[in-house]
C-alpha cells in the first residue's frame, strides 16, 4: 500500500478510533494553492517531491522553485524511520532550516523544498480516541492534537465531574475551560480565579465568602466565588499555588458540594462544576507534600492536556493568519517568513504567537504580504543566515558629515557626490544658502561637474 492523500482526520466526526500508528507529511504552505492543507499518509514505499509531469502522486506540486525531481522520502522499515534524500535539486532540501542531502526525520520536523513548506508528523492515536475535526472557537487549529482535544472536550463537557487541565504557560488552558463551560449546558456563569494571585490570608474568604466582622476589614458580608459560580463553572487557574491550609476546605467543597463562609455557622450548598489548571507537576508536588494527594485525586476526575505549539506545528501558520487578520494586517506570508515562524520553538505557545503577530502587523503596515524582515530579529535568524552576504552599504551621510558645521574639502566633496551635483540639495543638507555652497566650492577649488560624474 503506497503513500496517498488523506483527510485531516483519522475518523468520522464524532466517532472514536480503534488505535492507529503511522506517519504523515503535511503541506502547510505552498505556491500550489490546491496543495495547501494536504495531508499525505506515508506507508511503506518511497514517494517523490517534484513538479507535475516529472513525479506522480500527491507531492507533485505546482511550485516554480521546485526542481523537476526535487527530493525523495524513503522508509526504513526495520527501524520505522523515514529519510528524506535530495535529488540534486537546484535550491536544495532543508530540514529544520539546514540544507540536507540525506537526513532522518522525526516528529514535527519542518521541510523546505522550493517555496513549499511541509511538516513531518508521527501519528499515534490511542484506542477509543475521540476526534473532532470541526474548528469551533475558542479551540482553533487543524492539527490532530487539537482535533483530539476538541473531541475530549465534547466527550466530557456535559458531565459534572471535575476536570484538571495540565499544560505549559500560554498553551490555552483557560480557553479549554471556557469551551468546557460553553458546551456543558450549564446556565450559570463562568467564574475564573487565579489562585496564584490571591493573597494567602484571603484565599478562603475569596473562594467561600465571609460574614460581616469575620476578620479585620470584613465590614460587609461576601458570598465568595464558589457561590457566584452557582449553576455554572468555577475555573481554578494555577491550582498548584493553593495554600495547603485551604486545600482541605476545597476538598470538602468538591466532595459534598457545600461551602462554609469564614465566620459562618452553617454551610450552604453550591452547584458549581470545578475545572482546575496548572503548569506544575502536581504528582511531584504530592510526593513532596506540597499538595494534598486526596485533593489531587478528586480534581483529576478527568485530565486534559492542550498540546504545546511546538508539538502541533501544523497550526502555527493558520493561527498566525487568524491573528494578523484580526489586526487588519496581510495574512499571506512569503516562504522565508512562513519558514521562520514554523522553526521557532514558541516557549510561551499561542500567547507568544499572538504577541509576535502584533509586532508583525506594525512592521508590515501597508505591505501586500508578510516578509521575513517584518518578523522580530530573533525569529528571523535561522532563515536569515542562509541569505547571501550583501555588500556593505555606506552609513547615512549625517553620521559622517556634520550638517551644522563648516565642512572640509573632503566632506563637501562627499556631500556633492551624494546629491549628484545638485547644489540646492547640498544647501538644504547644510541648512545654508546656495551662494554659501558656491563660495565653499570656490575656496576648495572643487568642480561640481567632475564630482557629479
Amino acid at each position: 500500500m503506497g503513500s496517498h492523500d488523506t483527510d485531516r482526520t483519522m475518523s468520522t466526526p464524532g466517532r472514536r478510533t480503534a488505535g492507529w500508528r503511522s506517519h504523515r507529511l503535511l503541506v502547510v504552505s505552498s505556491p500550489d494553492a490546491a496543495a495547501r492543507g494536504r495531508a499525505v499518509l506515508l506507508d511503506d514505499v518511497s514517494v517523490e517531491i517534484g513538479r507535475p509531469g516529472h513525479v506522480a502522486g500527491p507531492l507533485a506540486l505546482a511550485d516554480a522553485e521546485l526542481s523537476r525531481r526535487h527530493a525523495r522520502l524513503e522508509p526504513e522499515v526495520a527501524t520505522q524511520t523515514w529519510w528524506v534524500r535530495d535529488l540534486g535539486s537546484r535550491n536544495g532540501t532543508h530540514v529544520n532550516g539546514l540544507a540536507q542531502a540525506h537526513a532522518g526525520l522525526v516528529d514535527q520536523d519542518v521541510l523546505r523544498v522550493g517555496g513549499t513548506l511541509l511538516v513531518f508528523e508521527r501519528v499515534e492515536l490511542e484506542a477509543d480516541a475521540a476526534l473532532s475535526p470541526a474548528q469551533e472557537p475558542p479551540l482553533l487549529g487543524p492539527s490532530l492534537g487539537m482535533q483530539r482535544l476538541r473531541g475530549e472536550v465534547a466527550r466530557i463537557a456535559g458531565r459534572d465531574m471535575p476536570v484538571l487541565i495540565l499544560g505549559e504557560s500560554g498553551s490555552g488552558k483557560e480557553l479549554v475551560a471556557r469551551a468546557l463551560h460553553e458546551r456543558s449546558g450549564r446556565s450559570g456563569p463562568f467564574v475564573a480565579v487565579n489562585c496564584g494571585a490571591l493573597p494567602p490570608d484571603l484565599v478562603e474568604s475569596e473562594l467561600f465568602g465571609h460574614v460581616a466582622g469575620a476578620f479585620t476589614g470584613a465590614a460587609k458580608p461576601s458570598e465568595g466565588l464558589f457561590a457566584r459560580a452557582h449553576g455554572g463553572t468555577i475555573f481554578l487557574d494555577e491550582i498548584g499555588e493553593m495554600p495547603l491550609a485551604v486545600q482541605p476546605k476545597l476538598l470538602r467543597a468538591l466532595a459534598t458540594g457545600e461551602v462554609r463562609a469564614v465566620g459562618a455557622n452553617q454551610a450552604r450548598t453550591v452547584d458549581a462544576r470545578v475545572v482546575a489548571a496548572t503548569n506544575r507537576d502536581l504528582r511531584a508536588d504530592v510526593e513532596a507534600e506540597r499538595f494534598r494527594g486526596d485533593l489531587y485525586a478528586r480534581l483529576a476526575g478527568w485530565t486534559l492536556e492542550p498540546p504545546p505549539l511546538r508539538r502541533r506545528r501544523e497550526d502555527v501558520l493558520a493561527l498566525a493568519a487568524l491573528f494578523l487578520g484580526r489586526l487588519g494586517a496581510p495574512t499571506m506570508l512569503e516562504p522565508d517568513a512562513a519558514e521562520a515562524l514554523l522553526l521557532h520553538r514558541w516557549p510561551f505557545n499561542v500567547r507568544e504567537l499572538e504577541q509576535v503577530a502584533g509586532a508583525i502587523a506594525v512592521r508590515a503596515e501597508g505591505a501586500p504580504r508578510v516578509l521575513l524582515d517584518h518578523l522580530p530579529p530573533e525569529l528571523r535568524a535561522p532563515v536569515e543566515v542562509r541569505r547571501p552576504v550583501a555588500a556593505v552599504s555606506e552609513p547615512p551621510l549625517s553620521l559622517t558629515v556634520r550638517p551644522d558645521g563648516t565642512p572640509s574639502a573632503e566632506e563637501l566633496a562627499r556631500v556633492v557626490r551624494h546629491y549628484q551635483g545638485n547644489v540646492a540639495q547640498v544647501a538644504a543638507f547644510f541648512g545654508r544658502d546656495r551662494r554659501q555652497i558656491y563660495r565653499w566650492l570656490e575656496r576648495y577649488d572643487l568642480d561640481v561637474d567632475a564630482l557629479r560624474e
